[in-house]
């Protein structure tokens, strides 16, 4: 997207200094990303000032630069220097300024987990029919959403299809005023990032603002008819319900499934359909029947969208199977974890015939409850009856225990992953057997993955 430089001086406080530069095309944060032309902020963070890469990103290429601080004027020569009060701010508004740009219809999608899955499902769907642009892996911060409505976004896109992710209160307001979605999908309300949002119920209320705005703009709304803390404080006003139960307009079950592989029968009205998909879990059935809602209101038809949906592959790290030699397979959920996200990923072993391994990290941002809800999410575990659990991590006592009370028969504990990944090296696993694996991004449980495929081969 083109932003005039008239524009951000008419628009965003400031002074600029050094070489007029007519509009820019590409901003960046980050000096390595820069691209000759590109316009580059100066973001300061807790860990990392950009403040200290400015020359890098001149000498790559940029053509402007947003600063906060006083810097070394010798470095600027050829480049539009911009000061600013907060560079951070500034970005923000550089987003705003995108969208004023743009008429697109724009999805905002919020949840406890699920978010990416469903982005991706739905651009699946839409691109049958309609131009779309979406946020790219797990971008969903006041940060990485400007950024993609300033590079990603021509404006000539019928949809965007967007993640917004909280974190903290008063992220969804900056999100949606940077955005201004017309269509809201929440797809769940779980124990996430409690250490700054202390519970289920203010979870809730900042997932909500977003449904609150796209009502007081009258937009859509498509909403987890079994979630019953959605259900609580959602109105009626424009909103389509998807549900296992009848209660939703668009409804869905899984008639049969294994680990890797699911048979799903979908109801819209008077009609149903049934069709098989290679992939499995009660989580992957509520994603598919939110893009399922979404196909509705931009006029899909149904079976349609469900062909689309079986072309879906899972993003790396979420629910991506692995084979490997002797007939093992690994169920790779590395990308992240919650007690939401966890249990629902648990559904798909409730019938397993394959000796089950499941290896989890811990769950963060969990705030005060972090060892009740890990204790939880081991009674979770131990009802699949996996063979062997391993849990690691600061948590991980509390996740064997629960599961030790609910009468799991094997298990075993580690503290820090030097210790576990010893343990996995050397661990007898019987041939044709399914590895779980999921822990939060921090715990790094890939590293596992790769012990794994050392041992056995891809």
């Amino acid at each position: 997207m083109i932003i005039k430089t008239d524009e951000i001086i008419n628009n965003i406080a400031g002074n600029w200094e050094g070489k007029w530069v007519n509009d820019f095309t590409h901003f960046s944060i980050d000096s390595r990303h820069i691209k000759s032309g590109s316009f580059f902020v100066a973001l300061k963070g807790q860990k990392v000032d950009g403040h200290d890469f400015i020359s890098d990103a001149i000498r790559q290429g940029a053509k402007g630069v947003a600063i906060q601080k006083p810097y070394n004027k010798n470095f600027f020569g050829d480049t539009f220097v911009y000061r600013v009060e907060s560079t951070k701010s500034f970005l923000l508004s550089a987003g705003e300024l995108a969208r004023e740009k743009l008429q697109n219809k724009i999805i905002g999608i919020t949840g406890s987990a699920g978010k990416t899955t469903t982005k991706e499902m739905i651009g699946l769907i839409l691109a049958k029919k309609f131009s779309i642009a979406a946020t790219k892996g797990n971008a969903n911060t006041e940060i990485s959403i400007p950024l993609f409505l300033l590079n990603d976004v021509n404006g000539n896109e019928n949809y965007l299809v967007v993640e917004m992710g909280i974190q903290k209160r008063g992220d969804m307001d900056a999100l949606n005023k940077i955005l201004q979605p017309n269509i809201a999908i929440l797809l769940n309300i779980g124990d996430s990032h409690l250490e700054f949002l202390e519970n289920r119920e203010g979870v809730t209320q900042e997932k909500f603002k977003l449904i609150q705005f796209v009502e007081e703009n009258g937009g859509k709304i498509i909403l987890n008819g079994d979630d019953p803390l959605i259900q609580k404080l959602s109105s009626k006003v424009n909103v389509l319900y998807f549900s296992t139960k009848e209660n939703g307009e668009v409804r869905g079950n899984i008639i049969e499934s294994t680990e890797q592989y699911m048979k799903i029968k979908f109801c819209y009205k008077d009609k149903c359909y049934v069709d098989e998909f290679p992939f499995s879990g009660i989580h992957f059935l509520y994603d598919m029947l939110a893009s399922l809602s979404l196909g509705v209101i931009a006029g899909i038809p149904i079976d349609q969208s469900i062909a689309a949906l079986k072309t879906f592959s899972p993003p790396a790290g979420r629910g991506t199977s692995i084979s490997l030699s002797k007939g093992i397979t690994i169920i790779d959920e590395t990308y992240n974890s919650n007690p939401t996200s966890l249990v629902a990923n648990l559904s798909r072993f409730t019938k397993h015939e394959a000796p089950l391994i499941i290896i989890v990290g811990d769950m963060l941002e969990l705030g005060k409850n972090a060892k009740s809800l890990h204790r939880k999410t081991g009674e979770s575990i131990s009802e699949v009856k996996p063979k062997l659990l391993i849990s690691i991590g600061r948590y991980a006592e509390d996740v064997l225990s629960g599961a030790r009370l609910s009468g799991i028969e094997q298990g075993v504990s580690f503290t820090h992953m030097k210790e576990a990944k010893s343990f996995i090296k050397e661990l007898k696993i019987c041939p044709n057997s399914v590895i779980f694996i999921k822990g939060s991004r921090a715990m790094k449980m890939e590293e596992i993955i790769e012990i794994l495929k050392e041992r056995f081969g891809k």
